[in-house]
Parts: structure tokens; C-alpha cells; sequence
């Protein structure tokens, strides 16, 4: 049997998470920001907690989460030096950020089927985030800049006035 997809921070993207990849076959485990059982190791790490705590919640997995795990965080604000200490202890680190709101658990499963992804990161951390991606049948940021950030993070911050919208459209 394969490990499960550990899945941190059970808010409506957690939520929605599990109930999405749960539908589509993977087997995941959603927990809480200090709960990591000793005697189930993760295949893989997903963190979805609030920006503010990604670093700490990285911190505490050092020790928990083997070398080599792929680690993902979903925000599309943080950089990912928030995950340094994974990446020190040797797991591969990435970012996987929906470009959807998420209202509440149930519709935000629906709305991530086919939606649009930013993806950072190398080796199985970017692996990871592409078959989630795929999964859900979702597009995702065709590349990635030398520095491996996701190039499709400034123009996904779409304006509230959508009278504006072109300008987003204008190289």
C-alpha cells in the first residue's frame, strides 16, 4: 500500500483538497498544524495552512517528514524560503497555487476540477505539484523563471474593477 498524502492545515483548501484527490483516488490524510502521527509516514507533504504559519509548520515537520519527501506549499503570496528547513533536511520543495477562491469545502472541490495552477519548484516536489495538477485535470503555468518561481505569480493578481482587466492582457 503507498503512503498517503499528508495533507496540513484542514481549512476549506485542505478540505477541499481531500475531498477532491479523495474522489480521484489518492489516499490522503488531512491534519491539523501539530498533529503528525509517528507511525504513518507521508509519500508526500501538502501545506495549506495560513501563510503566516508555513514556516513554523515546516519547522516542526523537520524530523517527522523522511528525506527526499516532496513538499508543497499553497500559498501564492510566500516564497519558498518559508520551507528552508524541509529543504535543508533534504526534502524536495515546491509551491502548488490554485488560482481559484474557495468559498467552503464542497464547491471549492468542484471549482478546483479544471482550474488553473501556478507550480514552483524541481525534482519531485514539481512532479508532485504537475500530477495534482493533471489529476484534476487542470492547466498550469507552462514555465518557470531561472530562479524556478512560478513566472505566472504578477499577472494572477486580477483586479477587483474588472474595467481593468485589459490592462492585464497587454504585454
Amino acid at each position: 500500500m503507498r503512503a498517503p498524502l499528508w495533507i496540513i492545515g484542514p481549512g476549506r483548501l485542505g478540505q477541499a483538497l481531500q475531498v477532491l484527490l479523495g474522489e480521484l483516488g489518492w489516499e490522503v490524510v488531512l491534519l491539523g498544524r501539530e498533529q503528525f502521527p509517528r507511525e504513518s509516514l507521508p509519500s508526500a507533504v501538502l501545506l495549506t495552512v495560513p501563510d503566516h504559519a508555513i514556516p513554523s509548520v515546516a519547522q516542526r515537520l523537520v524530523g517527522y517528514v523522511p528525506s527526499g519527501t516532496p513538499v508543497l506549499h499553497t500559498s501564492g503570496a510566500v516564497e519558498l524560503t518559508a520551507l528552508n528547513s524541509l529543504a535543508d533536511a533534504g526534502c524536495s520543495v515546491g509551491g502548488l497555487h490554485p488560482l481559484v477562491a474557495v468559498p467552503n469545502p464542497a464547491d471549492g472541490a468542484r471549482l478546483l476540477r479544471g482550474a488553473w495552477w501556478g507550480i514552483e519548484g524541481e525534482g519531485t516536489a514539481r512532479k508532485l505539484a504537475e500530477s495534482i495538477v493533471e489529476s484534476t485535470r487542470g492547466e498550469h503555468s507552462p514555465s518557470q523563471g531561472a530562479d524556478g518561481r512560478c513566472t505566472m505569480r504578477p499577472p494572477c493578481w486580477f483586479p477587483t474593477d474588472w474595467s481593468r482587466c485589459s490592462l492585464l492582457l497587454r504585454p
